[in-house]
């Protein structure tokens, strides 16, 4: 919770707090387990005009939004259905499940799901 307080972690885009987003027991939304797993697929680079980041997984970055492969990995993390996966990409909005964000610095940017 320190580290998400102290880097201004996005949570739910202002919603949620850290201290309600990393309370015990974890919120009906899982977010400890989804964090993990999505930290443990492959992560892929974000550049913006503020900062460059590492986001996992690599699908939700704009290089790797049409990959295949990294469709897959997500699939097969759990992260999402093939059901779900398809959708996403048919409705053209990438990746909107679980991710996160790391910036260059070392700071935590953002831990999010949904759009």
């Amino acid at each position: 919770m320190w580290r998400t307080t102290r880097d201004r972690t996005r949570l739910s885009f202002g919603i949620t707090t850290p201290r309600q987003a990393w309370a015990l027991p974890d919120d009906p939304e899982h977010r400890y387990g989804w964090t993990a797993v999505a930290m443990g697929t492959q992560w892929g680079t974000q550049k913006t005009a503020y900062a460059t980041y590492r986001v996992w997984p690599r699908v939700a970055t704009p290089y790797w939004a049409d990959s295949d492969t990294a469709w897959q990995e997500v699939v097969d993390a759990g992260l999402l259905t093939p059901a779900q996966a398809e959708q996403m990409r048919e409705a053209g909005t990438g990746y909107m499940g679980w991710r996160v964000g790391v910036s260059d610095g070392g700071k935590w940017m953002f831990d999010i799901a949904g759009d």
